[in-house]
């Protein structure tokens, strides 16, 4: 990984010192591309991750086991505009947050829609006489619903207000097929960084993307 030159398997069998291991990296050629951009089609394969997980989430009592679930406390006026921008960046960012997967020939795929939106669902629990108890239950209820994987986005969002325009919940819904633990705390820092952006008015700064999941897959 240091070097940039790609080893196999075999390699590390019939050169199994570290100075024949030494040799071999220092006559190899660097690969700075180990994973090429795949051109695009109506269908991609998914990755040995994602068909496990698309049948593992298709058992029954499965359906909801693998969403991951955020609440997020917001102390101070909310944006709501700026977030629904943010929100909408992301999803045009990621193509994976614009993916759901398809059953073809027996096989597992990725469909990618090129444009897609996203619904910010609202709240306003300011009348409500018990907004936190109330805010709980829609917040488990959110957790708790079902994705159609063939439907994207595999991600919801819904902003709760508590009661004062400055008191706010921020829930997001992601199912771990397009998402897991590193992935999502990457999400959540670009979410912030587009939305202070956007809320401030000056253009997001977030680097290019050199390849997509789907090119992983592949």
């Amino acid at each position: 990984q240091t070097t940039g030159v790609r080893l196999s398997m075999s390699d590390f069998f019939s050169t199994p010192t570290v100075a024949g291991l030494a040799a071999l990296i220092a006559g190899g050629n660097a690969d700075s591309d180990a994973i090429p951009r795949i051109p695009d089609a109506p269908s991609y394969p998914a990755s040995h991750a994602q068909a496990r997980l698309y049948l593992a989430s298709r058992m029954e009592g499965s359906e909801t086991a693998y969403n991951i679930t955020f609440a997020l406390p917001f102390a101070g006026r909310l944006d709501l505009d700026a977030l629904r921008s943010a929100l909408a960046q992301l999803l045009a960012r990621h193509e994976t947050l614009r993916t759901g997967f398809i059953e073809e020939d027996g096989n597992i795929r990725q469909r990618i829609a090129p444009k897609l939106d996203i619904t910010l669902a609202l709240d306003d629990l300011s009348a409500c006489a018990d907004a936190p108890a109330e805010a709980l239950r829609l917040a488990r209820r959110e957790a708790t619903t079902a994705f159609d994987l063939a439907c994207p986005p595999l991600l919801r969002a819904r902003a709760i207000c508590l009661g004062k325009p400055e008191n706010w919940l921020v829930m997001l819904v992601l199912h771990h097929i397009v998402g897991d633990g590193w992935s999502s705390r990457l999400l959540l820092q670009e979410l912030a960084h587009l939305y202070r952006a956007y809320k401030e008015g000056i253009a997001p700064a977030l680097p290019a993307l050199p390849i997509a999941y789907r090119d992983f897959a592949a």
